[in-house]
């Protein structure tokens, strides 16, 4: 799905227009700023693909281990805590979190250090007098029958509300190096907090108690790196009054979009799930969505860059961006057959045996949720397209008719076929959403919908693999030896076809798009991955046009 932003005339977010203002810094102080945030989004960069190189296996080991120690049904209410909470508190922002990144980021530039401050002590001030009282009821509500984990998640979660502001700060300054620093030590805590308290023979209950009081930690860090105007502001905060022209409407036209875009990565199937008291279900369909999103982690930290490198193309010649963007599908067609045919495979075959045969059901959703995955990480360069050029309003209606299509097929089938209704109601809102994304940008782009998508037919291979998967799976049934098998044989296809038909491999200057976004330590790991699945076609000649 496509997250909006923004803000429009009819309610539907887009970025904030740009005015005429006087910068107060000075022409020179302002090309230093500029020249800085350029240096910090290259750190940032390096540091946030750092992390997911790191993130990605201990996540899924931490999964695991969760999964072990609290079995299906307390595994899916975990998923159901973190999901209601997620979803509730977007709806307890109103969008003010958004609006203050916007606002005080204009403030940054221009150097008004007043006008930041204020912005400031307003978010602080919403973030004290109505979110934090508000998540900390919320917080005992969810957790009503384990008193105590109740006590300390509200408490964490309040003050989490509290120190806030420095987050939504860091982001709206564009100190995006210190952050995914942050973020990286945090997530490491998170995870070994998350392992511990489930081998503790904890319930959901205290395994979500404890990830929110490590998530505390992250604001608690950030707030010391700022000024200490800025943390008398964020800790000393005014009454929620006088806010900066356009800002509240700008917020409200936010929060619409966040709370659709919440609605639908939230997994909303899980709360209809638990509604029909279907807890076992609920649990395999929680499994199975977070290893689908594991899946695809690998392809959309490479894909990263690509965001604006096509925003920036968008701007300066837009007559060259369907091209571009084709090259983009290209290689993200490849990347997807990637993860389909050989990453989701392991993951199927090797589900029953590491996480046990009580979740051996997930086996099935984990086949349309991981082929689902992969289909949405191949069209990231269309979404990547979308923001930039802001098609907010049509994105949030393509989002609104994929939550209208997934509720009522959830609530029509959930109760009927139980998990299986779950899958079918998440994966034909997604496909139905990207379908609609991939028109819309067709015409955009002035192509046609099918040649909007015949660049990553690469895909198609993927699916054959996942096909290929489902039937051996069926005829020699599970085990260890079995599985081996099925992914040589995956792995044979894939090189089988790339040897066959040079038409599935990439130009040159399709991986060129990746080798410059990856640091020098990781460009020979890489080079090698290419040489071994023949993935490049060295006898097309390299194009001087580069995205």
């Amino acid at each position: 799905m496509v997250m909006p932003a923004g803000d429009r005339s009819d309610g539907a977010p887009q970025p904030v227009p740009e005015t005429p203002f006087t910068d107060l810094r000075g022409a020179d102080s302002a090309a230093e700023l500029r020249a800085e945030l350029g240096k910090d989004a290259v750190r940032g960069s390096l540091w946030i693909l750092t992390s997911s190189t790191v993130m990605i296996p201990m996540t899924f080991l931490v999964s695991l281990v969760v999964a072990h120690a609290l079995g299906v049904r307390q595994y899916g209410r975990l998923a159901v805590y973190v999901s209601a909470f997620s979803l509730t508190v977007t709806v307890l922002n109103a969008g003010i979190s958004e609006a203050s990144v916007q606002w005080v980021a204009r403030a940054h530039a221009r150097g008004d250090r007043a006008g930041l401050l204020q912005v400031t002590r307003l978010c602080a001030a919403y973030h004290w007098c109505f979110e934090a009282p508000a998540v900390f009821a919320l917080t005992l509500a969810l957790l009503h029958d384990h008193p105590a984990a109740a006590v300390v998640a509200g408490l964490a979660n309040a003050a989490t509300m509290l120190l806030g502001t420095s987050a939504v700060l860091m982001t709206a300054m564009a100190r995006n190096a210190l952050s995914a620093r942050v973020g990286l030590v945090v997530a490491l805590t998170l995870q070994t907090t998350l392992a511990s308290s489930a081998l503790a023979g904890g319930s959901a209950a205290v395994v979500w108690a404890a990830q929110t009081s490590v998530s505390v930690l992250a604001p608690l860090l950030l707030i010391r790196a700022h000024s200490p105007d800025i943390r008398r502001a964020i800790l000393r905060p005014t009454l929620p009054r006088g806010w900066p022209p356009g800002m509240l409407r700008y917020a409200m036209s936010a929060w619409g979009g966040a709370i659709v875009a919440t609605l639908v990565v939230t997994r909303t199937e899980l709360f209809v799930l638990q509604a029909n008291h279907l807890p076992v279900a609920a649990g395999l369909f929680a499994l199975a969505g977070s290893l689908a999103g594991q899946v695809t982690l690998p392809i959309n930290a490479l894909m990263g860059p690509l965001v604006p490198v096509i925003a920036g193309i968008y701007a300066s010649a837009p007559e060259r961006a369907a091209v571009h963007v084709q090259r983009a599908l290209r290689l993200s067609g490849t990347l997807g057959m990637l993860a389909a045919a050989l990453v989701l495979p392991a993951a199927l075959v090797l589900l029953p045996t590491v996480y046990g045969q009580g979740f051996a059901g997930a086996v099935p959703a984990l086949y349309v949720l991981g082929l689902v995955s992969c289909l949405q990480s191949v069209i990231h360069p269309l979404t990547a397209f979308a923001f930039a050029t802001r098609s907010a309003a049509a994105v949030l209606r393509i989002n609104l008719v994929a939550l209208v299509v997934d509720i009522g097929l959830a609530l029509t089938l959930i109760p009927v076929i139980g998990l299986g209704g779950a899958v079918v109601a998440n994966a034909c809102a997604q496909v139905i959403s990207l379908g609609l994304l991939v028109r819309l940008l067709a015409k955009q782009l002035h192509i046609s919908f099918l040649e909007a998508i015949v660049g990553a037919r690469t895909f198609l291979l993927g699916v054959v693999v996942v096909g290929y998967v489902v039937v051996v799976h069926e005829v020699a049934g599970g085990g260890l030896v079995a599985g081996v098998v099925t992914l040589v044989g995956c792995l044979t296809i894939v090189l089988g076809a790339s040897a066959l038909f040079p038409g599935l491999r990439l130009a040159p200057n399709d991986l060129d798009v990746v080798r410059r976004g990856l640091p020098g330590r990781l460009s020979q790991p890489f080079e090698g991955l290419v040489r071994v699945l023949l993935l490049e076609d060295a006898a097309r000649p390299r194009s001087t046009s580069m995205p």
